[in-house]
């Protein structure tokens, strides 16, 4: 039998179902949906071609001076589009292997051509802190084909971007700070599956558009947080990887994150994620993640 769509909630106190929330609700961080945005500074600055510095905004919720792991996925992803390609190519995957925690500071970014052709170009991105590595990610490209297959996807049947409710991750600093948020199912204060329309309101990069690819990138890592089955303020879960695939390139400045997280009984888990934008899905994006209890 199908299950029915999850409610809107009708305040971000409640989830899907209409139970009351569960996760720890920072009551300081929420007042941070208030401020002005646009008075932020961007995450990452160039200082150099391959040179940049990953200030306050970049940091994540794990641990002070350490990148959300959004960041550097977004700028694996938009360093490698800029690498020249032989023919009109898109974005058609980005994977990213956190193997090191980010640090804010000075990071040196390299990119290389592994394999190019009149069909596909694969991109290697290494991102290094101190002369070490601390995060490797991969950009298959494929040539732009003018071919209309008819829409043989499912109907993104959410509510538009405008019509959710107000979310804030549990503790609303760094990264998140940049990120309008509405939730049109679930919410960041429930723990289970949740559908969050994310709007990047700061540039990734100082003085740089940020592409659409990247953005999307950016929106997908916070499907383990939005999708969390474990409450923030006992555990952390941390993501090992991000990997999202995409069939077209996304359009407009909001991101759809429709998330669910699978817990396994060896501390360990997996986010699966729906993306979409205006004109319907574009994409999936999935994550590893390692869960350990809190230390009180």
């Amino acid at each position: 039998m199908a299950s029915s769509p999850r409610r809107m909630p009708s305040s971000p106190l409640e989830d899907g179902n209409g139970a009351a929330q569960t996760r720890r609700v920072d009551t300081i961080a929420n007042s941070t949906s208030l401020q002005d945005r646009t008075s932020l500074p961007e995450p990452f600055s160039r200082i150099s071609t391959s040179t940049f510095l990953a200030g306050s905004t970049a940091e994540g919720p794990w641990s002070p001076g350490v990148c959300h792991g959004g960041g550097p996925s977004a700028l694996i992803a938009q360093v490698a589009e800029g690498i020249p390609a032989p023919a009109e190519m898109c974005v058609a995957r980005v994977t990213v292997d956190l193997v090191r925690p980010v640090p804010t500071g000075e990071l040196d970014v390299q990119a290389r051509v592994l394999r190019e052709g009149k069909k596909l170009q694969l991109v290697e991105v290494q991102v290094s802190a101190a002369g070490v590595v601390v995060t490797r990610g991969s950009v298959l490209r494929l040539r732009h084909e003018d071919q209309d297959l008819g829409q043989l996807i499912p109907q993104l049947n959410f509510p538009s971007a405008g019509q959710g409710v107000l979310t804030r991750p549990p503790t609303g600093v760094g990264f998140s700070q940049l990120f309008e948020m509405q939730a049109v199912a679930g919410s960041f204060e429930a723990l289970g599956p949740a559908a969050i329309w994310f709007n990047m309101t700061r540039p990734l990069v100082s003085g740089e558009p940020t592409s659409p690819c990247a953005r999307a990138v950016a929106c997908a890592d916070f499907a383990s947080g939005i999708a969390s089955v474990l409450p923030f303020s006992s555990w952390s879960y941390p993501s090992t990887d991000l990997t999202v695939s995409f069939i077209r390139e996304p359009v407009g400045a909001e991101i759809l994150v429709d998330a669910e997280c699978w817990a396994g009984g060896q501390g360990r888990g997996i986010t699966h994620a729906r993306l979409g934008d205006a004109l319907g899905w574009f994409g999936r994006s999935m994550q590893t993640a390692i869960f350990e209890r809190r230390r009180s």
